[in-house]
């Protein structure tokens, strides 16, 4: 039986998902080397995948970017960002809209790591 839930699900998410979704992500604390914090500035993650065209993007405070879009079997969502300066950020999205955006940032030869927790929905 919880097979055929699995099953109903992903097929039907399948469907849904058949046209562009939005997920629209919203942080309000995140983590780095000196502890856990509350975001002082509104920070807005918003993630377009058109699986029609087999993309997604990724828009924010600095434009939009084309990312790479991992769609979990069992739900949730991934999509993974390599900059111009060549860091890699990554973000995770649940079943749930649990979100985490993982920043790997090197600047001058030194690591700046940071991670930002926060809720997403979406928008079909």
């Amino acid at each position: 039986m919880r097979l055929l839930m699995i099953l109903s699900f992903s097929l039907f998410s399948s469907v849904i998902y058949a046209s562009p979704v939005t997920f629209v992500c919203n942080y309000d604390s995140y983590s780095n080397t000196t502890g856990n914090h509350k975001v002082k500035s509104k920070f807005v993650l918003t993630f377009i995948v058109d699986n029609k065209n087999e993309s997604a993007y990724i828009i924010g405070n600095n434009g939009s970017e084309k990312v790479a879009y991992f769609s979990h079997p069992m739900g949730g969502n991934a999509f993974v960002e390599v900059t111009t300066t060549k860091n890699i950020m990554s973000t995770a999205i649940d079943n749930k809209g649990n979100s985490v955006h993982s920043r790997n940032t090197l600047l001058n030869g030194g690591l700046i790591p940071s991670q930002y927790y926060g809720k997403c929905e979406t928008k079909i």
